[in-house]
């Protein structure tokens, strides 16, 4: 299992396959603040992506969250709210709700996002996670995707392998893999990438970090 595992960790930096990382179920917990940036690029290309997230827990199980989202030429902000329902060892069952508005034009409403977060240990530090999402964007087609994890924690990291399912076109799914690395007191360290089932030769990589307080 891990000559298993420390395969995956070094697959990542040769050829890494999805930009998403995966939620977990469960809400920050009251007077929590959490805080997470991530940037994401293209090798090749100049198509650039920052991200920045705050999250504060009112309560065990609910928070309000604000996020910003700029890539080259656009940029948005969101507000809305993450709530927890369940969270036992064997399952946890959360969500969220977002709207997000342009910053480039008056804050004129862009999109909402709606999504279900599930999780569960299988067996020590084998655990699945599952993402839904339902997008609605304004002047375009909504979006449904599905991201389905599989990730097992070994001392201080955990990579990640599963699937991207676009729900909304044909069932298109691209693989996904993925670690993250509990680095420093407080938070984590994130390693992502994409494209790489559709494209090989330009992947999308992801760097991202996190910190609650």
């Amino acid at each position: 299992m891990k000559k298993f595992i420390l395969t995956i960790i070094a697959a990542l930096f040769v050829a890494v396959s999805f930009a998403q990382v995966p939620y977990y179920a469960g809400s920050q917990g009251k007077n929590k603040t959490y805080t997470y940036f991530s940037t994401k690029f293209h090798p090749g290309e100049n198509n650039q992506q920052m991200y920045i997230v705050v999250d504060h827990g009112f309560t065990d199980h609910f928070d309000l969250v604000t996020d910003a989202t700029v890539g080259t030429g656009w940029a948005y902000q969101g507000f809305g709210t993450r709530f927890n329902v369940v969270n036992t060892k064997y399952f946890g069952l959360g969500g969220q709700a977002m709207a997000d508005f342009n910053l480039n034009d008056n804050y004129k409403f862009g999109y909402a996002c709606f999504s279900a977060y599930m999780n569960g240990n299988i067996y020590k530090g084998l655990h699945w996670v599952s993402n839904t999402w339902y997008t609605v964007y304004d002047g375009a087609d909504n979006q449904v995707d599905q991201w389905t994890y599989l990730g097992y924690t070994i001392g201080k990291f955990t990579p990640m392998v599963g699937a991207i399912t676009d729900c909304s076109h044909d069932f298109k799914t691209d693989i996904a893999v993925g670690v993250y690395a509990n680095l420093y007191k407080g938070g984590y360290v994130y390693l992502w990438g994409s494209g790489l089932t559709k494209n090989v030769y330009d992947p999308r990589i992801v760097i991202g970090f996190d910190y609650k307080f």
